[in-house]
């Protein structure tokens, strides 16, 4: 009897010796994962403040961004940013609510040179009264009569084409295939916004270019099918 009960308090003890090895385990490497991701997220909003601005932005102009795009804008436009960062002329499509326009300016500071607004609305012309840097053309996207007009009137083209106006992949496509290729200076950085899995697809039917979908756009995975980046 003893003996037995001896042999069973030692696989006890071994059983609650391994148990809590294995909790200890998993609670640290969550703690680990846990300050990882918190020091990214950190190192993320410290940089340029794409995020910052946008969560104190309570009133006046309108902006509306899914958060996860603003750890996309710190890696591609980081080097836009601060007393170091380079010169960045800019063109946005769609730019209604205004309140884009304002983080540019307020987060690019300096350093940006020029900005350039796309947007169907004629009242988007006030945006101009922003900052002497901003310039608005009024038209549709796939106009080519307005894409032309700004090829002519920004011959130095831009550094980041922002793609956020109508996300009609007929839109998309016809902005792409004409900017990329007249208006994005080299070295540049393209980003479509609010690619819908219906527009992903028809985008990829529809390049089938060197200069394909695939190839240009820096493919960014989201955790959510209707408002991904490429």
């Amino acid at each position: 009897m003893r003996t037995w009960y001896r042999v069973r308090s030692y696989r006890a003890s071994l059983y609650h010796t391994l148990f809590a090895f294995f909790f200890v385990v998993v609670f640290l490497g969550s703690l680990v994962n846990t300050w990882t991701r918190n020091k990214s997220n950190l190192t993320v909003v410290e940089h340029c403040g794409f995020r910052s601005f946008f969560e104190s932005h309570s009133k006046g102009l309108g902006i509306h961004k899914w958060l996860h795009y603003f750890q996309v804008y710190e890696r591609e436009f980081g080097r836009y940013c601060g007393l170091q960062g380079l010169k960045v002329r800019m063109l946005e499509i769609g730019v209604q609510s205004g309140g884009s326009i304002q983080m540019w300016l307020s987060r690019f500071g300096n350093n940006l040179e020029l900005f350039a607004g796309v947007d169907v609305n004629p009242m988007t012309r006030n945006w101009t009264l922003l900052d002497e840097r901003v310039h608005i053309e009024v038209g549709s996207q796939s106009d080519e009569a307005l894409l032309n007009r700004l090829h002519a009137k920004y011959p130095d083209g831009f550094d980041i084409i922002l793609d956020d106006g109508s996300h009609l992949a007929r839109d998309m496509i016809a902005t792409f295939e004409y900017a990329f290729a007249n208006l994005l200076r080299p070295g540049g950085v393209y980003v479509t916004e609010d690619i819908t899995q219906e527009n992903s697809i028809v985008c990829s039917e529809r390049i089938q270019t060197p200069a394909g979908c695939a190839i240009t756009f820096r493919r960014i995975k989201q955790p959510c099918r209707a408002n991904t980046v490429l």
